[in-house]
């Protein structure tokens, strides 16, 4: 896992990005940095649940290596590695990174606070951070995350450019298995509807 062993902490380190997108990059790199690289870990052994059914103009994304799929807008870009999938809006006002954390800390910490750490320890962050994690529900499209979650709401500006930025942190925990953490990062004056979506979609092995 990275610097500290007992899981409290993702060691992002001092990076720096400007932009939702950006933003998305630098989480996806230092998670999987954090958990030990792409490779450190042993992919999973076991099948994906059967994936969420999409919202309505949305389609499923899967990442066979690290077995999760997410739903996303058809017109939305897709990037993949072999724990990790990053999705964004064409205009870039929306970023989203998804990853398979199958360290001893994925599999040992809770939703609450691997979503918690996670959030606080993102690179550059100054800002506000509710106070309790919330679990994910359901959408109008979707029923609540069949696994224990937590996710957690930020604000806050970036390096250099001092822009606002709304974070969305969640993790999906399935005890003695595996953790799915999502970051999700768009500018204040986009809803919050699309990435809730995203993540009620959320389905893992």
């Amino acid at each position: 896992m990275g610097r500290r062993r007992g899981r409290q902490g993702l060691p992002f380190g001092r990076l720096v990005a400007r932009s939702p997108l950006e933003l998305a990059l630098v989480a996806c790199v230092g998670l999987l940095v954090a958990c030990g690289g792409d490779d450190a870990a042993p992919a999973s052994d076991q099948p994906a649940d059967r994936p969420a059914p999409p919202p309505p103009g949305w389609r499923t994304v899967t990442n066979q290596k690290a077995a999760f799929s997410v739903a996303a807008p058809r017109s939305w870009r897709v990037s993949q590695r072999p724990r990790a999938t990053l999705i964004r809006s064409p205009d870039r006002t929306v970023a989203v990174t998804v990853v398979a954390d199958r360290s001893p800390a994925g599999r040992e910490t809770g939703a609450d606070s691997y979503a918690r750490q996670t959030l606080s320890e993102l690179p550059g962050f100054e800002g506000s951070v509710d106070p309790e994690p919330k679990p994910v529900g359901a959408t109008p499209y979707s029923s609540a995350s069949p696994y224990s979650s937590a996710q957690v709401q930020g604000r806050g500006k970036l390096p250099r450019s001092r822009a606002q930025q709304r974070i969305t942190v969640a993790a999906f925990h399935r005890p003695r298995r595996v953790t799915y953490a999502v970051v999700a990062f768009r500018q204040r004056d986009v809803p919050i509807a699309t990435v809730e979506r995203v993540l009620a979609s959320v389905r893992g092995g």
